[in-house]
């Protein structure tokens, strides 16, 4: 449902107050959404679609956190100077998938409905249309997979990302070398800042005895 998909997104909100990589929020989220997917596909098996709501809520959340947390990760990844560039390109992906994903579940719903076609009342099979579990069964799985896929590919590249809020005791070494960049950075800038007052102050004084004389 629309609410908890709002929800999701809501909640990765506390990303900036626990101590954790912000790279293990998008794990979670891949793997609450393969648990959601494998739930699906084996309401179909079972036949008990008294569990469709919760199935829907667990994926619905899932997919907020994921859209939430993305751009922020964009951002520390990549920086925020491309970011409308890099973002346009995370959505692109999105995009570009959604199409290829789409096809092969509908592909998977074609192969089936040619073993197990639909029988309306009176009429003739209709090899369009597919009856039982096992029209959908293996989209669920697959997609199932693919999150878990992402998932391993997440945690890999986790710790290239932020902590939302640095623990307490982690060394510089263990923050990455990200925090020792920033402070180099700032230094170089305090030297352009000093080199240009040292030398516009010579150059004012220059002028005014140019003008003097």
């Amino acid at each position: 449902p629309r609410e908890f998909n709002a929800l999701g997104r809501f909640s990765m909100g506390i990303s900036d107050y626990v101590p954790i990589r912000r790279g293990y929020w998008l794990v979670l989220g891949l793997l609450m959404m393969a648990l959601g997917q494998l739930l699906a596909g084996a309401i179909f098996i079972t036949g008990d679609f008294t569990r469709v709501y919760g199935t829907t809520v667990l994926i619905g959340f899932s997919y907020g956190m994921l859209w939430s947390i993305t751009p922020t990760i964009t951002s520390e990844m990549w920086g925020v100077k491309n970011f409308a560039q890099n973002w346009g390109w995370v959505l692109l992906a999105a995009a570009a998938t959604t199409y290829a994903f789409n096809g092969m579940a509908g592909s998977f719903y074609d192969h089936e409905a040619l073993t197990h076609p639909g029988l309306p009342d009176g009429e003739e099979p209709n090899p369009n249309d597919c009856e039982g579990h096992v029209c959908f069964q293996k989209a669920y799985f697959t997609a199932a997979g693919l999150c878990v896929l992402g998932a391993i590919i997440a945690a890999i590249l986790a710790p290239r990302t932020h902590y939302g809020k640095k623990p307490s005791g982690l060394s510089a070494d263990k923050e990455g070398n990200d925090e020792s960049a920033i402070i180099a950075g700032m230094a170089i800038r305090q030297k352009e800042i000093e080199n240009f007052e040292r030398h516009g102050a010579s150059l004012s004084t220059t002028k005014q005895s140019q003008v003097l004389e």
